[in-house]
């Protein structure tokens, strides 16, 4: 290190412009300490390059080992413990023959609580993002977060491929919204995804009934959606557990217009092989008053 901690005159310490070196990884950092009740612990540190491959466990090393008993009690600390902060900007990460560039995270922790200030990336194989959130209870079983977030990606593939899944053939997709709640119950707002020609904006509840023991046996959405411009009232169960998922749908709108869905580019696609096929129903009905219902179930075979 080329510069060691002050004193500062209200009793803090503060380490600036510290230059480390760890093997090949090479950075910058610093780090203030305020003794305040409870202490807080800010950290800045900033690195040119970031070799992951050369961290991550080769396939020859074996699965990683298993948690430890005290992984699962609950920490004091995470509710007495300090305020602690980190600021982190990475240039360029190398992992599996891509780049990510531009990655500045702002993250704390304080009473119990994670707060993301902003975690920003300027190129995840092409695409960026941007989440700002907090998550109370981070630490148990039954965490509560909210969140915003925003993502542009050019090529959705470009980031399968950088995380070993399958190409999908969507193309370029923008999405952006809010999140708020636990692992049962969400709340959705503003969430909006335009992809393959189709532009989709979300506001009502997301149940997800199993997700907090690890396995979601069925989902529920209730509120209104957005489709290509057209509002519609929606209600829609998935039941997951068995082996052939079961959907069942209602919709409500004033007026649908399947030209502008179709228009859209958003017209079904042939199942890719191995995929199960779809089959769905769908009913208009016209009412007095020019009111259109639309109600619609679907089974996957």
């Amino acid at each position: 290190m080329n510069r060691l901690a002050a004193i500062l005159p209200a009793g803090n310490v503060l380490v600036n412009d510290a230059v480390f070196e760890l093997d090949d990884l090479k950075g910058v950092g610093g780090i203030v300490v305020s003794f305040t009740v409870p202490v807080s612990v800010m950290t800045r540190i900033e690195l040119d390059t970031l070799d992951l491959d050369a961290y991550l466990p080769t396939a020859s090393q074996g699965p990683v080992a298993s948690a430890s008993p005290v992984a699962s009690v609950t920490p004091i600390l995470a509710l007495l413990g300090p305020s602690i902060g980190l600021k982190l900007k990475v240039a360029r990460i190398n992992y599996h023959g891509d780049a990510i560039m531009g990655v500045d995270v702002d993250v704390s922790r304080e009473a119990g609580t994670l707060r993301m200030n902003d975690i920003r990336v300027a190129n995840l194989a092409g695409a960026r993002l941007a989440v700002r959130g907090v998550v109370a209870n981070y630490w148990t079983p039954q965490p509560q977060a909210d969140f915003a977030f925003n993502v542009e990606a050019p090529d959705v593939d470009r980031i399968l491929k950088l995380a070993g899944a399958a190409p999908a053939g969507i193309g370029a997709l923008a999405a952006s919204g809010g999140v708020a709640g636990g692992w049962a119950k969400l709340t959705v707002r503003d969430c909006a995804v335009n992809a393959m020609g189709w532009n989709v904006k979300a506001n009502g509840s997301l149940v997800l009934s199993g997700a907090a023991e690890g396995t979601i046996k069925s989902a529920s959405y209730k509120g209104n959606i957005l489709v290509n411009g057209q509002p519609i009232e929606a209600s829609i169960d998935a039941n997951l557990a068995g082996g052939k998922p079961v959907i069942a749908a209602d919709l409500k709108a004033d007026v649908l217009d399947f030209d502008k869905l179709g228009a859209s580019g958003g017209a079904s696609r042939a199942p890719a092989r191995g995929q199960p096929a779809a089959e769905s129903h769908i009913g208009l009905v016209r009412r007095e008053r020019h009111r259109r219902f639309c109600s619609a179930q679907a089974m996957a075979i």
